[in-house]
């Protein structure tokens, strides 16, 4: 299964559902049990970060202090309530992958497949062990290295009791720590998912172009054989008939991609942007390379990274579909027949108008769209340290 990594993140993390459990009303039901019980944990904690923003906090140092982890669990809501209304569509986008037209065939197919499977793995292993040393750094390591008597919890947040008393205290940080944990990892798995489909995407751009350039060998071998001429059309006629299929589910496949993810996309657009300002005032006011200096710099490098994998990967899309048309004139096009040069000069045409993803029609994913997010958030926190 393609980024099953990443589905492996999302399913530990009460966000999907294995798609194998469905048929089972007992299973069905203990996960959905499970994903209320989390949710149900990480909401307080987002009720109760929002009512000491409201209540208690009194400085705006005070407030950006449970900016970051608030917008991050709101953002991650958005990311699960997409998930769990839209999941027969992503199962439909999946099951793409899985018909005959855009499963490998050859043994380069299965290599060029395999080659983006191993780089959507590990973009999703080192974005998640990017968050989980945040996390660990900044709610975990201060509470084992900490005198009891000096132990804080790590975020600021309201609460209905003291915490005094020690078994309301570690209910507090359970509570918290689960909560960021739960964030952080599902952060991650969205991310490196999203992006994942995204790769997955181009790898088919690439098994298309492969096989455009594949379709003259492929005539020349069956003339060199003894194969009749007619015969030779017949397969000609049914091979370019499937590539054209090929073509135009992939642009399905995108088309329903933006449908799917469309205000995920958004969210974390305008997260990142407003973290990458709160971040950014929030280094400024640290003193000296201490934990809490290195653990909000790896949470801005977690933003950076996370938006960047988007647009990059928005980009090659953009790329690789406009790039098609020069791999079908690198061809032996020549040694094809009139009607086939016809249908791969209808393709080619195509292509002069590349696939542009794009979230909510507000920011196209390309690379441009990076740094114009790295300026703007650049320009606000100039405007917030004023």
């Amino acid at each position: 299964m393609h980024c099953s990594y990443s589905f492996f993140l999302v399913t530990a993390f009460a966000m999907w559902r294995p798609r194998s459990w469905d048929d089972s009303k007992i299973l069905t039901a203990l996960y959905t049990l499970y994903s209320i019980l989390s949710f149900s944990v990480y909401y307080t904690f987002l009720i109760s970060q929002i009512l000491d923003i409201v209540l208690v906090a009194e400085n705006i140092q005070q407030i950006t202090e449970n900016m970051i982890q608030l917008i991050n669990v709101v953002n991650v809501s958005q990311k699960s309530l997409c998930f769990f209304l839209k999941r027969k569509k992503i199962i439909r986008f999946m099951d793409y992958f899985f018909e005959d037209m855009t499963l490998p065939q050859s043994p380069r197919e299965k290599e060029i497949q395999k080659s983006f499977d191993d780089e959507s793995k590990g973009n999703s292993q080192k974005l998640f062990v990017l968050y989980s040393v945040s996390v660990v750094m900044y709610v975990y390591m201060p509470f084992f290295i900490s005198k009891r008597e000096d132990r804080v919890l790590p975020y600021r947040a309201w609460r209905p009791y003291s915490l005094d008393n020690v078994n309301y205290y570690y209910l507090a940080y359970l509570q918290q720590s689960w909560s960021v944990t739960t964030a952080a990892t599902g952060n991650a798995a969205t991310e490196t998912l999203v992006s994942g489909f995204m790769i997955q995407i181009c790898a088919q751009f690439e098994i298309l172009e492969h096989r455009f350039m594949q379709l003259p060998k492929i005539l020349k071998e069956m003339r060199e054989s003894g194969e009749s001429e007619s015969a030779v059309l017949a397969t000609e006629r049914s091979i370019i008939i499937k590539l054209i299929h090929h073509h135009w589910r992939i642009f399905e496949m995108t088309e329903l991609f933006n449908d799917i993810f469309v205000f995920v996309i958004l969210s974390q657009f305008v997260t990142s942007i407003t973290v990458l300002c709160v971040s950014t005032y929030n280094l400024a006011l640290c003193e000296s390379v201490n934990n809490d200096f290195i653990t909000i710099f790896m949470y801005l490098l977690c933003m950076l990274l996370q938006i960047f994998m988007y647009t990059w990967y928005g980009n090659e899309i953009t790329l690789r579909s406009g790039d098609l048309g020069n791999h079908i004139f690198l061809s032996e096009w020549r040694s094809l027949s009139p009607p086939t040069v016809k249908n791969l000069l209808i393709i080619a045409q195509r292509t002069t108008k590349p696939i542009i993803l794009s979230s909510g029609y507000v920011i196209t994913l390309s690379n441009v769209a990076f740094t114009s997010i790295v300026k703007t958030s650049y320009s606000v926190f100039n405007v917030l340290n004023v």
